[in-house]
């Protein structure tokens, strides 16, 4: 069995550099994560709700105008055109049209699945 050798003045300092390094490298990814995540919050108009949550999947402000935005530049598509145009789920899409509907912001011509949107 070999015997343990006693650690060198070279292998302490190299401990001492990993151990600063890998602290570093933590910080360092956590920073970006931090950046990234208010990035997206702050690209999709997320509000905290009460008690500093996000509220998932609610029709707000943000949904709204970027769905009347699509149907202002392309007017006359169907529900399932515009859902192909906005980066939203088709559920929110859909509750964010009725919600336009509602506000009577946009208008309906046809009927069921081949009405087509135009602005009010």
């Amino acid at each position: 069995m070999p015997r343990p050798r006693k650690q060198s003045a070279l292998d302490s300092r190299i401990a001492s550099l990993s151990l600063a390094f890998g602290s570093a490298l933590v910080q360092a990814v956590r920073e970006h994560l931090s950046d990234e995540v208010k990035r997206l919050v702050g690209r999709n108009g997320a509000t905290a709700a009460k008690g500093g949550r996000l509220r998932r999947g609610s029709v707000n402000e943000g949904v709204l105008s970027q769905l009347l935005a699509v149907i202002k530049r392309s007017p006359g598509l169907r529900s399932e055109q515009i859902y192909g145009k906005v980066s939203l789920s088709p559920k929110l899409a859909k509750a964010g049209l009725a919600k336009l509907r509602e506000k009577k912001l946009v208008k309906l011509s046809g009927q069921k699945r081949a009405a087509t949107y135009r602005a009010a």
